[in-house]
């Protein structure tokens, strides 16, 4: 959907708070956004009503994620989104996002670094459990 959208849909989708929601990222959650897939940056007339809006006139596709322990679990959603250009009080990122269609290159991508992540992990635990 990101690729087949003209610039100014994508901003009208994201600005409009209906149509969009607000997302909190590095924050403590049991759900977070992952991904960077097909960044793309507005022109014209959109890149300023983003910018007027308080977005970054850059959007990307992420995968929402349900996770435990910040570790990707189950693919929720696949998203299209845009930061804000403040952060919030404390400290994180934030920004706005619309659903798009599932992108399932991107979620088994993820899921092969966690697969890799964790096996690292778990090769130096039992290394060092071992190690005599």
């Amino acid at each position: 959907m990101l690729l087949e959208l003209t610039d100014e849909e994508l901003a009208a989708l994201l600005i409009d708070e209906g149509s969009s929601r607000h997302e909190v990222f590095g924050d403590v959650a049991d759900v977070n956004l992952y991904g960077f897939k097909h960044r793309r940056t507005l022109a014209g007339t959109a890149a300023q009503k983003m910018i007027d809006a308080g977005l970054e006139p850059t959007v990307r596709q992420a995968v929402e994620w349900w996770c435990f322990v910040f570790v990707p679990v189950l693919p929720l959603d696949t998203r299209i989104v845009a930061s804000y250009r403040d952060l919030l009080p404390d400290g994180d990122d934030h920004g706005r996002s619309i659903p798009t269609v599932m992108d399932w290159l991107q979620v088994l991508a993820h899921a092969m670094l966690v697969i890799i992540g964790l096996a690292i992990v778990a090769i130096v635990v039992v290394s060092a459990i071992t190690w005599t």
